[in-house]
């Protein structure tokens, strides 16, 4: 998801879309073993596509 845009803005619209909050995001890629750069990364991306669909990709 994080090396292809299209799936990662497709992933944070299906998440928002199915009312997923933050805080489930994070706790789901923990138990997925994720590392934390890229749960932040993440979790950083989806608050800001959440509240108004603005991602800037790095």
């Amino acid at each position: 998801m994080l090396r292809d845009n299209g799936k990662y803005y497709e992933t944070l619209a299906v998440w928002k879309e199915m009312g997923y909050s933050v805080g489930k995001v994070e706790r789901a890629m923990n138990k997925l073993g994720k590392k934390s750069d890229d749960i932040t990364y993440t979790i950083n991306g989806y608050k800001a596509f959440r509240e108004n669909n603005n991602v800037r990709l790095h």
